[in-house]
């Protein structure tokens, strides 16, 4: 069968686990300063932290 002689090569999918980890760190820091700027929008320390859920949820 062709699928027997299948040989795995492991240097490509370490290659893509390293972009993943870059991905997913990019997106973390978006989402935190995406937050800051929300709560800095929302008139920083005046709201409570309702009126900040309601336009996290209803933009």
């Amino acid at each position: 069968m062709a699928t027997t002689d299948y040989a795995r090569n492991t240097s490509s999918l370490r290659g893509t686990q390293d972009y993943d980890l870059w991905i997913i760190s990019g997106y973390v820091v978006l989402s935190s300063i995406l937050l800051a700027a929300l709560y800095l929008a929302s008139g920083g320390p005046g709201n409570d932290g309702d009126a900040l859920a309601v336009m996290l949820v209803m933009p």
